[in-house]
């Protein structure tokens, strides 16, 4: 009897020196408030203190904004200890979306050239106060402030120069087509977009519900394809929308 107590001892002790220790993770970011996820788990948002499993985790940061595709996204990789802090930090980049109508604008940032439009971008673009513009042949240059950007999207109209744009370029944006009908199918396109964004964001709000209650993967792959989804359909809004706005202009 003695001997199977023994035994029995002996297990306890080594269950319990298997199991593994607790560490501390300090998680801060800026700007504050952004959600963070420790092996697709959701803990809670920055600024954030928590006692973890030692071990090695995967650690996802995402933005505030997170029904913006453009919603800054953090990937690290920490490894825990047993009984030590871990202190981690982070900036979360925001970026901004630029479009005109018609695309394929030239993009400068002061005298240099930055890219064509639709152009996707960092906020260290817009340092040091220096305006963005887009150039076009045939079209009136347009100026951009930092503060036009605030919402992350701008899909800007550029204003034809009368007797400036070539016919090619006329022929090839319809300008010599029926501009009314143009103006109706660019409107039902926007509005049909968005209703279809507004459904797939609605399923994915449902799709994560559910994996927070249960933690099944399948559930949080049917959430990520969804945002997928939505943010395309975000895309096609905004550019129907442009179109929408072009036409009523040129009317």
């Amino acid at each position: 009897m003695r001997r199977w107590i023994a035994a029995l001892c002996t297990v306890a002790s080594l269950a319990a020196q298997a199991e593994p220790g607790t560490a501390r993770l300090t998680v801060s970011s800026e700007p504050a408030g952004a959600r963070v996820y420790l092996d697709t788990v959701f803990v809670g948002v920055t600024p954030l203190s928590l006692d973890s499993q030692e071990g090695t985790l995967t650690l996802r940061l995402l933005g505030s904004e997170v029904s913006s595709w453009l919603t800054p996204v953090r990937l690290d990789t920490l490894t825990l200890r047993e009984g030590q802090d871990t202190t981690v930090h982070y900036r979360l980049v925001s970026r901004h979306y630029l479009n005109s109508v018609p695309s394929g604008a030239s993009v400068f940032w002061g005298d240099s050239l930055a890219g064509l439009t639709p152009l996707v971008f960092a906020d260290s673009l817009l340092g040091g106060g220096v305006r963005l513009s887009l150039r076009m042949e045939g079209y009136r240059e347009a100026r951009i402030s930092p503060a036009d950007l605030t919402a992350g999207t701008l899909i800007l109209p550029l204003s034809p120069i009368p007797g400036e744009l070539p016919a090619q370029k006329a022929m090839a944006l319809g300008l010599t087509t029926d501009d009314h009908l143009r103006l109706h199918l660019s409107g039902y396109s926007t509005l049909l977009f968005g209703l279809m964004t507004a459904y797939l964001k609605s399923r994915a709000d449902v799709a994560n519900e559910a994996y927070l209650k249960t933690q099944d993967p399948a559930f949080l792959a049917r959430r990520n394809r969804l945002d997928q989804q939505a943010a395309i359909s975000i895309i096609a809004t905004e550019i129907s929308l442009g179109l929408f706005i072009y036409f009523l202009l040129l009317e």
